[in-house]
């Protein structure tokens, strides 16, 4: 079975929730999440984890749309100062905070263990 990229039809077919998403955004996040995932991966968990990181990715943005990066997140005016929101989506910590982003760090620590030195 050769490598093949998940299409929008699969994603909303494991998740749907996604069913009414908006399909173009879908694909997009499919061609994101594709960029960080390729064939050293166990051939069973490529689809799978460009899955689970695109839905992550995507609840994570419908969430976030007020604190994306660049945004001003809070302001004063004297004696000035400004806060900009920082993109953190790909970090462990931002994994976390979605079942996807889970399952997605779960197959990736299955495919890219720790390396041990004796």
């Amino acid at each position: 079975m050769p490598y093949t990229l998940p299409t929008v039809d699969d994603l909303q077919a494991r998740f749907p929730v996604f069913a009414t998403a908006d399909e173009y955004v879908l694909s997009f996040l499919i061609d994101e999440a594709a960029g960080q995932i390729d064939d050293s991966w166990l051939e069973k968990d490529y689809a799978r984890a460009i899955m689970y990181l695109a839905a992550h990715l995507y609840v994570t943005e419908q969430g976030a749309a007020a604190t994306r990066p660049g945004t001003i997140q809070s302001e004063s005016f004297g004696p000035i100062s400004r806060t900009f929101a920082v993109d953190s989506s790909r970090s462990d910590e931002s994994l976390r905070k979605t079942e996807y982003g889970r399952r997605y760090a779960d197959l990736r620590k299955k495919n890219f263990p720790g390396v041990v030195v004796v």
